[in-house]
């Protein structure tokens, strides 16, 4: 006897919703506009997590498949050519067994990286050669390679020991982690609160530190998901920061006196660490440094403050200006990570 394992979906935002789950093997319950409730909600989740959507906020707070979550369904469908060719010769606006499967398979990308194929890692030290400038070692990030692949090829291995080179990519990965860690934490909170369930004591943990970040506004709910999932959208870019398809560097400056610097004009020359980045405020600092200064290499600036000037926290007081401060979105994945722990704010600063 030949045993079957019936199909289901396996990312944790789709994973037993039996709507979806539905659609994954039914023709019947395919989604389709004019659709409205959780399950909707869900998939402009995903649509939004990856990327690929500008949904109205209306249609995000009523969870209503309505013109612009047909689109965002439409473009997803367009750009990997999901057509069921025995009927059709373009894609429709329509989330089947086909669109929902790939949206599973990615999202579940995003949750749960595959860690021995596609991510990031630091496999070699080099200098950086920036015209009138002076650089000590760097780091450059290595995309799509895997440490086994990079053995495999020849490639240097991280430096062991505390060298500069190990530092950062440290620094890095745990960046990566924590970004990781929120955004699972948050998308947790955005399902329990499209579900009008309860939140356990963590999820109001996770949601009180997101609206203290984002200034937001407890009480109002939809508000909150649609905030929210801007951020994350921000935290997944973020993660795959990458600038004009070439790799981002890490360079240690001798003799600076910051703990990191990027220039919003200059991305391709990724982040400056500075002396202060190796100093004893610890790995956290050095963790949320990566982050913070990631957040500027994918277009996010100071929220409240001038454009290359100092971040001024009184200064941001609407849920827009937080989301366009690295400061308000890296502290938030900060202390979701750490919350635990008595060091929630890993780089306090004087007056802050």
């Amino acid at each position: 006897m030949v045993r079957v394992e019936a199909m289901s979906l396996k990312c944790a935002l789709f994973r037993g919703d039996p709507k979806l789950e539905a659609c994954l093997v039914s023709d019947s319950a395919h989604v389709l506009q004019g659709a409205r409730g959780a399950h909707v909600g869900k998939i402009q989740q995903a649509l939004v997590m990856l990327g690929e959507a500008v949904i109205s906020p209306s249609e995000i707070s009523g969870s209503l498949y309505g013109p612009s979550t047909s689109a965002a369904v439409l473009a997803f469908k367009t750009k990997r050519g999901i057509i069921n060719r025995s009927y059709q010769s373009k894609p429709d606006p329509i989330v089947g067994k086909m669109t929902i499967a790939a949206l599973d398979r990615e999202v579940l990308a995003l949750q749960e990286p595959d860690q021995t194929l596609s991510n990031c890692v630091l496999f070699c030290a080099c200098p950086l050669d920036v015209p009138g400038q002076s650089h000590g070692p760097s780091v450059r990030l290595g995309f799509a390679i895997s440490a086994s692949s990079a053995a495999a090829v020849g490639a240097p291995a991280p430096a062991a020991g505390p060298s500069e080179a190990a530092v950062m990519a440290a620094a890095f990965t745990e960046s990566r982690r924590s970004l990781r860690d929120a955004t699972g934490d948050i998308l947790s909170v955005i399902g329990a609160l499209r579900a009008n369930q309860p939140l356990v004591p963590a999820q109001q943990k996770t949601f009180t530190i997101a609206t203290k970040w984002l200034n937001l506004n407890a009480a109002d709910k939809p508000a909150c998901v649609t905030h929210m999932n801007a951020a994350i959208v921000l935290m997944q870019r973020n993660q795959n920061v990458k600038h004009a398809g070439a790799d981002i560097v890490m360079t240690h400056v001798v003799g600076a006196t910051y703990h990191g610097l990027t220039e919003l004009s200059r991305p391709d020359l990724g982040l400056r660490c500075g002396d202060a980045f190796f100093n004893p405020d610890g790995p956290n600092c050095r963790r949320d440094v990566v982050t913070h200064e990631f957040f500027h290499l994918v277009g996010v600036k100071h929220g409240g403050g001038g454009l290359m000037g100092p971040t001024i926290r009184s200064a941001i007081t609407t849920p827009a200006q937080a989301l366009d401060s690295a400061d308000n979105l890296a502290q938030m994945v900060a202390e979701m990570r750490t919350f635990k722990t008595p060091n929630t704010d890993a780089c306090v600063r004087p007056g802050d």
